[in-house]
């Protein structure tokens, strides 16, 4: 078994069809913004660390969509939708 670690992580979901977790949580260092970390089930040594967009905050809740899509709320009281084929936010909705 390999061991992945990931210090801060705050929110996750599984895309079991996909076999990818995704987790939240800030990028090391002094004054880290937020990031998301896509990490393959199938091999630790496949994960990605994407940046998200200004003012997104932290990441409160995701939800995985069928599709390879993924949907997350932030404090920055955004509604975002991330493409895990892009590795990107492609919408992105301001809440009141």
């Amino acid at each position: 078994q390999k061991e992945l670690s990931f210090d801060g992580a705050r929110v996750m979901g599984i895309d079991a069809s996909n076999q990818i977790i995704l987790a939240s949580g800030k990028a090391p260092g002094v004054g880290g913004e937020h990031v998301l970390r896509k990490i393959s089930m199938l091999s630790s040594h496949e994960a990605h660390t994407i940046q998200l967009p200004p003012d997104t905050k932290v990441v409160k809740d995701i939800c995985i969509l069928p599709g390879g899509s993924a949907l997350f709320a932030s404090l920055g009281r955004r509604l975002s939708l991330f493409s895990m084929t892009t590795n990107s936010v492609v919408l992105e909705c301001n809440l009141p």
